[in-house]
């Protein structure tokens, strides 16, 4: 689940229809025992309309929202990009994850040199799976720390499913090249 923003609107007024919104869809599936996952996936550049991606709208809408139906699907791809710690926000948010997705994020030294972290390029596209500065991965062929990871999601009890995300443009494309993404991803997550 995402929550995007109507550009007409201040993003303080639109974080007030999230959380009424959440709200009453909380009360309302709460009976049926179902959950809902907010992906903190911040949106496409340039403006990156979502909401609930840092910790500070998560702290806010579990603030707002009293609902124990709500929570994260931990993505660690997309808190590297936007340069939130990921081991940071499992400490803070672990009770809080009902979903998580093995997905990495690669920093791109030059890309950040050339074009900051900021702005669109003028000149050069992005990359179907990132931006400049950065590009999504299969675990760990970018910086997140999966031993940590894997381990602060079980010393917290989370028993759900850690699902690949595959989107790297080393693997993405074809039949084959997706197959071999998905079996390195398994490989490299049962020996961390």
């Amino acid at each position: 689940c995402v929550a995007v923003e109507d550009e007409t609107q201040s993003r303080r007024n639109n974080f007030s229809c999230v959380a009424e919104s959440y709200s009453r869809l909380a009360e309302a599936i709460a009976p049926l025992g179902a959950k809902i996952v907010i992906e903190g996936y911040p949106g496409s550049p340039p403006y990156h309309p979502n909401f609930a991606c840092t910790p500070a709208d998560y702290h806010a809408l579990f603030s707002e929202v009293d609902s124990d139906v709500i929570g994260v699907n931990f993505d660690p791809s997309h808190l590297i990009f936007m340069g939130i710690d990921p081991i940071r926000f499992l400490d803070e948010f672990a009770q809080n994850i009902f979903h998580a997705h093995a997905k990495d994020t690669q920093l791109l030294a030059e890309g950040l040199y050339q074009h900051g972290n900021t702005q669109m390029s003028t000149f050069v596209a992005p990359r179907d799976f990132g931006g400049h500065f950065w590009r999504y991965t299969i675990p760990g062929h970018g910086c997140a720390p999966w031993h940590r990871i894997l381990s602060m999601l079980t010393e917290a009890g989370y028993r759900g499913l850690i699902c690949v995300e595959l989107e790297d443009e080393n693997f993405n494309g074809s039949e084959e090249g997706e197959k071999r993404g998905l079996i390195a991803s398994r490989q490299f997550l049962e020996n961390v």
